[in-house]
């Protein structure tokens, strides 16, 4: 199904380059191979992500098959958009645990979809981190915000990013509602996490998005 509908993509952008130049013939093939190497690739991660990735093996039933296919052709889109390895895996991940926590649908998996695909490096970074974070923060505690941001602050200045580059992925990751922007004390902005937040940690595997590629 993948391979097909990147066939079609690939032979309409090789109709439209072909009118531009006597190398459209040339590009085309070219084109052809790198996307047909593209969807074997997306395939084989989807696969092991369901037959024995983070959620463990994945058996689907016969009433899955309807949301399945929705959700299959949004993961062939977000492959035929140039999805990054990393975020192939990631939502490959999501279609495993939507599944295990019973939730398999159409409209959930376009909404992580959504917010993953296109997501850089850095951001997928600093919202893995903030999952773990989230995870050992203590949950009593009246300074949890300031905690949760100093030490996601510590974390990613480890790995060597600045307190603006902290800040700018922070921001640029809550407009899918991964972190809330706050008031801290003496009128600075800090981010805590969300409820969205805590849900993708239960779908993905934190250290997908941490490891070095």
């Amino acid at each position: 199904m993948t391979a097909k509908f990147i066939s079609f993509g690939a032979a309409f952008a090789a109709d439209v380059i072909s009118s531009y130049g006597p190398f459209g013939g040339l590009f085309s093939k070219v084109a052809d191979a790198y996307l047909e190497k593209r969807a074997a690739l997306a395939r084989d991660i989807l696969i092991k992500e369901i037959e024995d990735g983070f959620h463990g093996g994945t058996t689907f039933e016969e009433e899955d098959i309807d949301p399945l296919i929705d959700i299959l052709l949004r993961f062939s889109k977000a492959v035929s958009d140039g999805a990054s390895k990393t975020n192939l895996r990631l939502l490959a991940q999501i279609v495993a645990g939507l599944k295990k926590n019973k939730a398999l649908d159409g409209d959930a998996f376009r909404r992580w979809a959504a917010a993953l695909e296109g997501m850089t490096r850095d951001e997928l970074m600093i919202v893995g981190k903030a999952i773990v974070v989230a995870r050992d923060s203590p949950r009593d505690s009246y300074k949890k915000i300031e905690n949760f941001w100093e030490v996601l602050s510590q974390s990613m200045k480890t790995g060597r990013y600045s307190e603006e580059e902290i800040a700018a992925l922070a921001a640029s990751v809550s407009r899918h509602g991964l972190l809330i922007p706050s008031s801290g004390y003496g009128g600075g902005i800090l981010f805590e996490e969300s409820p969205w937040l805590m849900e993708l940690g239960k779908l993905v595997n934190a250290e997908t998005m941490t490891a070095p590629e």
